[in-house]
């Protein structure tokens, strides 16, 4: 069943003399991703994101740096400041979010639920809202 909050997820890292290691392990993954991009070189205060998606799952680990999260699920907004690598965030289907990176160095990991598509962006936020009100109406607001 999709999750419909967003929600920290905790990583186990492995820490050595050597150094840490911080393994990915899909099975233990809310999902099993599709598809997976890096963002980086950001200038500091900058946002990205600005969108939700129809039914595609993200989750966001910040590697370096520090990323603060904004959430809205058309009824409650939520702030997460990703700054540890052990850390995701899982931003369920029809979530608005949108990432400000706090300084230069950030840089933020995504895995996806599904393949990129650009049919599967809600990239107004009005529009969002209209399509979640459709969706509460129907009985789907939380699924």
């Amino acid at each position: 069943m999709p999750e419909s909050i967003p929600r920290i997820l905790e990583l186990e890292e492995h820490q050595s003399v050597l150094g840490a290691l911080l393994p990915f392990n899909f099975d233990h993954l809310p999902f099993a991703p599709r598809h997976s991009f890096f963002v980086h070189g950001v200038p500091a205060g900058e946002v990205r994101g600005r969108h939700a998606h129809k039914s595609c799952e993200q989750l966001l680990f910040c590697l370096s740096g520090s990323v603060l999260v904004l959430t809205n699920d058309g009824a409650n907004q939520e702030r997460f400041l990703l700054s540890r690598p052990t850390q995701g965030l899982l931003i369920p289907k029809m979530v608005w979010g949108e990432q400000k990176y706090l300084d230069g160095e950030s840089s933020l990991l995504v895995f996806a639920s599904e393949p990129y598509s650009s049919e599967s962006y809600v990239e107004y936020f009005e529009t969002f809202l209209e399509l979640k009100a459709l969706l509460w109406e129907a009985g789907v607001g939380a699924d």
